[in-house]
C-alpha cells in the first residue's frame, strides 16, 4: 500500500501512526465486506493485508475491461446461439458441396451471393446450411441479402442478418393454433417475405 501526505508530514511516532491508521481505515472502507470477511478468516496479518490489497487491484483491473469481457461475452453467446439453430458448414464443406474453388466461393461471397456468418471471437467463417439446397446455393438468399441491404463485407450487418433468418416467429393466423418456425422456413414465400424485411426493417433500421 503507498501512503502520500498533502498535509505538513508527522513528526513523532504517534503522529505517523495515527496518519497511517486513518489511512488504512480509509482503505479498508472500500473494500467490499467479501474481501473483509476473507481476509479475517486468514491467521497470518501479512496475508490478510496481501489479500486486501490484491483484491483491490483485481477490482480495479475488472473496472477497466468490463466493457471488454461483455462483449466478448457476448460474441461467444450469439455465435453459440446460432450454432444451437442451424447447421453450419465450413469453406472447405462447402466448396465440396457446390464444386468450386476456394477462389470462386470468395468471390460469390464479396458479391452477396452467399450468407456468412463470422465468429467474431476467432474471426473463423461459416455457412448456414439452410441456404444450400441441391448443390446449389439458393438464389433467394442473394435477393434478400440486396433487399435488407446488407454490405457483404460488413461481418456485424452480415452476422445480424443470419440471426435474424434463425429468429422463431408465430407464423400463425389470428384463432390458429400456434406455429413456431424460423424465418428462413419461410423465405420462399412472397407473403411471408413481406412480413421478414418488415420484421428486419423494425429491429435494426428504426432501433432494436
Amino acid at each position: 500500500m503507498s501512503v502520500s501526505f498533502k498535509a505538513s508530514v508527522p513528526t513523532s511516532r504517534v503522529d505517523l501512526e495515527d496518519a497511517v491508521d486513518r489511512r488504512f481505515r480509509q482503505f479498508i472502507a472500500k473494500l467490499p465486506q467479501a474481501v473483509l470477511e476473507k481476509a479475517l478468516k486468514l491467521s497470518d496479518d501479512r496475508e490478510a493485508l496481501a489479500e486486501m490489497t490484491r483484491s483491490t487491484a483485481e477490482a480495479v483491473r475488472s473496472v477497466e475491461i468490463e466493457n471488454q469481457e461483455a462483449v466478448a461475452a457476448m460474441r461467444s453467446k450469439a455465435f453459440a446461439r446460432v450454432q444451437e439453430r442451424c447447421e453450419l458448414l465450413e469453406s472447405k464443406d462447402l466448396v465440396r458441396i457446390l464444386g468450386i474453388t476456394k477462389q470462386a466461393l470468395s468471390k460469390r461471397i464479396q458479391a452477396g451471393q452467399i450468407a456468412v456468418y463470422t465468429n467474431q471471437s476467432n474471426g473463423r467463417k461459416y455457412y448456414p446450411a439452410f441456404q444450400i439446397k441441391d448443390n446449389k446455393v439458393r438464389p433467394v438468399i442473394a435477393d434478400l441479402i440486396a433487399e435488407f441491404g446488407v454490405d457483404p463485407a460488413d461481418q456485424v450487418a452480415m452476422n445480424l442478418f443470419v440471426q435474424h433468418l434463425l429468429t422463431r416467429i408465430d407464423y400463425s393466423n389470428p384463432g390458429e393454433p400456434e406455429n413456431i418456425v424460423e424465418m428462413h422456413t419461410l423465405i420462399d414465400n412472397p407473403a411471408a417475405r413481406k412480413i421478414i424485411k418488415r420484421e428486419w426493417d423494425n429491429r435494426y433500421l428504426h432501433g432494436r
